[in-house]
């Protein structure tokens, strides 16, 4: 209490039964020290002073529930960040971005799947060993078009290679390649004229080849010859 006045101190209240004063009287039976009740002065000092508490008391208990109600704040936004971070491949604008741009790249291979499946079932009908080299799909027809160019260069480029390789076969001097020309070209002449002049002998015409043997004219071709 406020103040305890030493003439009440092991003084004895006066019992009633039943009563604050009964109990009072027990508890100083018990050795209790039991204070007097307020006076009227300290019952006003009380008062007055209490009013100055209570503001003060007031003043402080909303400012703690400001406080409190700061760090609640804080704990929900606190719980927030850790959901984002831990969602942020979901929900961040730059994430989303990028999955934009996977998908639209994806329609696009997509639509050209479309577009050009009858190719691309022939192709796979008909492989080819080249399948195996990894391309674009946005790039696989230029590459096959590239392919077909190069296996036709190809082909010629073997065939010029071949003709190089078979008149590298021939390294005497013209000269001699010209005596053999003549030596073909009098045995083509031969041939041809001996065709010619058994196209006009009688069928019971004798074949041994003297020149007495042919008609006059064709026997002196045949000894010229």
């Amino acid at each position: 209490m406020m103040g305890i006045d030493s003439t009440w101190v092991g003084r004895k209240p006066v019992r009633r039964l039943g009563g604050m004063s009964d109990a009072l009287s027990i508890a100083a039976d018990l050795g209790f020290a039991v204070s007097p009740p307020p006076s009227q002065e300290e019952i006003q000092c009380f008062s007055s002073g209490s009013g100055e508490k209570s503001d003060e008391l007031v003043r402080v208990l909303k400012e703690l529930t400001d406080v409190q109600r700061k760090i609640a704040d804080l704990q929900v936004e606190l719980q927030g960040r850790k959901e984002d971070k831990n969602i942020a491949h979901l929900t961040h604008v730059s994430e989303m971005e990028k999955k934009i741009k996977t998908l639209a790249r994806i329609t696009t291979i997509l639509k050209d799947v479309i577009q050009n499946k009858d190719r691309i079932i022939a192709r796979l009908q008909q492989p080819y060993s080249l399948d195996c080299i990894p391309v674009e799909a946005e790039y696989q027809k230029q590459f096959s078009e590239l392919l077909m160019r190069a296996a036709s260069d190809y082909s010629a480029l073997t065939t010029s290679a071949a003709d190089f390789q078979w008149s590298q076969n021939f390294k005497d001097p013209p000269t001699t390649w010209a005596v053999r020309q003549f030596i073909i070209v009098i045995c083509l002449q031969q041939s041809s004229w001996n065709i010619y002049i058994k196209s006009f002998l009688p069928p019971h015409h004798p074949k041994n080849g003297n020149a007495s043997s042919y008609p006059r004219g064709i026997g002196f071709m045949h000894q010229i010859l």
